[in-house]
């Protein structure tokens, strides 16, 4: 019962035969009120895609890796941190401390947000490689109701397939390497028993070249408000922050409103912080740089009654060709075939973002466990 409380995730590609890899806790903070930091990019130095991010509550887990012995740790608005790591150190404290550029009057007057964004929307492609990319992926979801007991929770790694936007709905494919999923009360007994991936699909959308983005569409872009918001910097560089709003209540669109975080040398998408009208639906991406493009790092997608992680870790030089399910045909059968209980071993030794507290603290002792 006690893996219940610690998830695993996949790393981009399994390394073997450079000796033995052991897995590293530690807790990232504000150096300034000592409080844990949530979603800090955390990566070994001169290998981005071998990373993961720290939880609600800072915590993270982090295998080593053959090549490198300093990590990487980074969040907006903080000076970006370098930590070597000793040969036998496994759980590290890390402090990070709050770093806010503002900006100048000559770049408030050289450029407008109506210009960045148009920079942006132009610079897509090539900044956010499209033909295709994939990425090893973990993947949570929680299900909880308003008094915050937790129904269901599942578990998925594999590897999944990001292409640009066509006319064909589902057009990502993915590989389920292991799935797992908890119930823990009645109704989460129900929803395991209909079970399919609907939530699973919205990775689609992780991508910000498929066409559901209307803020970042070169046509549909023009309903919306852009202001800029000064400069903060991020791993590094020196970022534009732009804020959006629709223009008019009478178009429906998925995030009417949000933050972008803009890289002020290439125009990619550093950050994104996207929200419902009401704010009830809050979706937050991170992206990391890798030879001049700027891949996925992490979703965390907040709802009312939901809670998603989903880690991404791209493979680089990738070319697969067997062993992969369009995204739209993943029924209950097949999530069922796949599904393993929480002992498996498979799911022991990986980097892994921890289950924040106040999940474990909702889930220990509970009478279902699938």
């Amino acid at each position: 019962m006690r893996l219940l409380f610690v998830f695993f995730i996949l790393a981009s590609i399994p390394f073997s035969g450079f000796g033995e890899r052991r897995t590293i806790a530690g807790f990232v903070f504000n150096t300034e009120t000592e409080i844990g930091l949530d979603g800090v990019h955390v990566f070994w130095l001169g290998a981005q895609n071998f990373g993961t991010i720290t939880n609600q509550d800072g915590n993270f887990l982090i295998q080593t890796h053959p090549y490198s012995d300093t990590l990487v740790v980074s969040h907006v608005g903080f000076t970006t941190a370098f930590y070597p790591v000793k040969k036998h150190e496994a759980e590290l404290m890390i402090g990070i401390s709050p770093k806010i550029y503002e900006l100048s009057e000559v770049t408030v007057e050289a450029i407008s947000a109506d210009a960045i964004m148009r920079n942006v929307i132009a610079s897509l492609s090539a900044n956010h490689p499209p033909h295709p990319v994939y990425y090893s992926f973990f993947h949570r979801e929680v299900f909880f109701s308003r008094d915050s007991i937790i129904h269901l929770m599942e578990e998925h790694t594999g590897i999944i397939e990001h292409r640009q936007a066509t006319p064909i709905f589902f057009i990502n494919n993915v590989r389920i390497d292991k799935s797992r999923i908890g119930y823990f009360t009645d109704e989460g007994r129900q929803r395991f028993e209909y079970h399919r991936f609907i939530p699973f699909t919205q990775i689609l959308w992780d991508n910000p070249l498929f066409d559901r983005f209307d803020h970042l569409h070169p046509r549909r872009s023009r309903h919306f408000e852009y202001s800029f918001a000064g400069m903060e910097t991020i791993m590094d560089r020196e970022c534009f922050i732009i804020d959006f709003d629709f223009k008019t209540a009478r178009r429906t669109t998925y995030f009417p409103r949000g933050r972008l975080y803009i890289d002020a040398k290439t125009f990619a998408i550093v950050k994104e912080i996207l929200k419902s009208r009401t704010g009830s639906l809050i979706k937050q991406v991170n992206y990391i740089e890798s030879s001049g493009q700027w891949f996925l790092r992490s979703v965390v997608f907040q709802k009312s009654n939901r809670h998603r992680t989903t880690v991404y870790n791209f493979i680089k030089d990738a070319a697969f060709e067997n062993g992969f399910t369009p995204v739209g045909v993943l029924l209950p059968q097949f999530v069922k075939e796949r599904v393993t209980d929480f002992s498996d071993e498979y799911w022991e030794g990986f980097q892994s973002v921890p289950l924040p507290d106040w999940i474990k603290s909702r889930i220990e002792g509970s009478n279902y466990l699938k």
